[in-house]
């Protein structure tokens, strides 16, 4: 019996072991048992788990795939705590976040779901426009705008982009500049429904467009946002440069990687740190309503304060590769002529900014 009961008891220990070992070569298994491990304050052995999986990941391929098999909250957690825990999971989730920006923006994905969110079949478009906006989201955009232009599928269209949302705002901002009315419409009758603030002043100027079908619509829009048909554009644009300034104008989720621009008929973005995200939408709203009156003095001393402002937030942010970027910008501000140059540098320094 002895014997048997030893057997049992060596059979049971191997397994206990075998079953270690697989955790250890399971990224998830290892990750959520760090993750217990700082739960019940095991802080040793939560680092040596994490030190595990960091062998295990070693791109950003393995961390993303750990990081869509595992519950935010726990990374959330991780990343919390200091030192070497902290730094191991900010470091992983830093390696999952370069894949996620690639998958993101993969055009040959974007168009084939664009395709299928189009398309006539009701569940394949449902899912494609699930897939469009949590997966893609903003970078979906250029290819759902060449889709307003086509009566077929503009109403699917306009469903996707409001599915993405808020995201896709300064993208469909920006893409107003279109030559084509019926993409002008189709993004005046998304903005409409995704209520978002921020297209307020584009909506307004809108009202003032040569076709009378996106007329109807941009009033609709202003409308729904809160707005007045008969406001000021201009007015509109420059309230916003200074919210933008001043560290308001967009919520939590508003913040992107990328800040969007119409050239030559096309949506094109830019990567933007986040040091200087606001001031870059500080100069396109500041040049908007300066587009629309030339002799707007207000304007153009907000186009010299953001240009300013973002100036000195390379500089003191360090943000190293906007760094040769500095003389463009100081350069621009210069260029709206003393006086405003001098009203900007007042303002600013009254406002703190």
């Amino acid at each position: 019996m002895a014997i048997l009961r030893n057997s049992l008891l060596g059979l049971v220990a191997a397994c206990v072991t075998q079953g270690t070992v697989l955790a250890q070569e399971d990224p998830e298994a290892l990750f959520n048992a760090a993750w217990r491990d700082v739960m019940l304050d095991k802080k040793e052995d939560a680092l040596g788990k994490l030190e595990g999986v960091l062998r295990l990941v070693p791109n950003h391929e393995g961390a993303w795939a750990l990081f869509e098999s595992t519950e935010s909250d726990r990374w959330n957690e991780l990343i919390l705590e200091e030192g070497e825990i902290g730094k191991i999971a900010a470091h992983l989730m830093a390696l999952a976040r370069e894949r996620r920006i690639e998958i993101s923006r993969d055009t040959d994905l974007i168009a084939d779901l664009v395709e299928s969110a189009c398309g006539s079949d009701y569940q394949t478009n449902s899912i494609a426009r699930v897939q469009l906006a949590n997966k893609h989201g903003e970078y979906a955009v250029p290819a759902l705008i060449a889709k307003l232009a086509d009566e077929d599928t503009e109403l699917r269209a306009i469903q996707t982009l409001v599915e993405i949302g808020r995201r896709a705002t300064p993208a469909l901002v920006e893409a107003l500049q279109s030559d084509n009315a019926g993409v002008r419409r189709g993004i005046a009758a998304t903005l409409q429904l995704t209520l978002d603030s921020r297209a307020l002043p584009a909506v307004t100027a809108l009202t003032r467009d040569g076709n009378e079908g996106v007329v109807t619509v941009a009033a609709s829009a202003v409308e729904a946002l809160g707005g007045d048909r008969g406001a000021d554009a201009g007015s509109l644009y420059t309230q916003q440069a200074e919210s933008y300034l001043l560290g308001r104008g967009t919520q939590g989720m508003d913040y992107s990687e990328v800040v969007w621009s119409f050239v030559d008929g096309a949506l094109t973005y830019a990567d933007c740190p986040a040091e200087v995200y606001p001031y870059e939408l500080a100069k396109k709203s500041a040049v908007q309503a300066l587009n629309l009156d030339p002799s707007n003095d207000l304007a153009k001393t907000l186009v010299a304060r953001a240009y300013l402002t973002q100036a000195a937030a390379i500089q003191h942010g360090d943000v190293e590769e906007l760094a040769d970027t500095l003389p463009s910008l100081r350069m621009v501000a210069m260029a709206m002529g003393p006086q405003t140059l001098s009203r900007a540098l007042s303002d600013s320094l009254a406002d703190g900014k």
